[in-house]
């Protein structure tokens, strides 16, 4: 939809015209996304604003999985951004009950564990096989 390419593109004048006239902020594209996941995906916080003011949701976009594997790699600012906007739940899961905290501290990133743990993350959270995030950790 129009309002899809204007959050895709950061176009915050045409995003707040758009949805003054009456476009669906949850309006899904063929792939299951909506306006906010295009926000979301290219980093136009303003963008997501204005569609967060207006009820927006995200779409199929798995937010979760970008944030574990942003994690696990030690890309503390796609965390940051991540958390910062919203998309995705701090404490989110991966299919063995690993949370972004479990990936980062067994992959010793220390900056990325700060960072989790000051957004909220649970120190105490438990996986599959009953670890915490902090048991396994490397050093770093």
């Amino acid at each position: 939809t129009p309002l899809h390419i204007a959050a895709s593109e950061g176009h915050v004048d045409i995003v707040e015209f758009l949805t003054s006239r009456g476009a669906r902020v949850n309006r899904s594209d063929r792939w299951g996304g909506s306006p906010l996941d295009d926000a979301l995906r290219h980093r136009h916080h303003d963008v997501v604003a204005v569609l967060r003011k207006r009820e927006a949701r995200v779409g199929a976009v798995d937010y979760k999985t970008q944030l574990i594997s942003a994690a696990a790699a030690g890309n503390v600012q796609e965390v940051a951004e991540l958390l910062d906007d919203g998309a995705a739940d701090v404490d989110s899961t991966d299919y063995d009950r690993r949370t972004a905290l479990h990936v980062a501290a067994s992959e010793g990133h220390v900056v990325v564990v700060r960072l989790l743990v000051h957004s909220g993350a649970d120190p105490n959270a438990r996986d599959r096989w009953g670890n915490g995030p902090l048991e396994g950790a490397e050093p770093g």
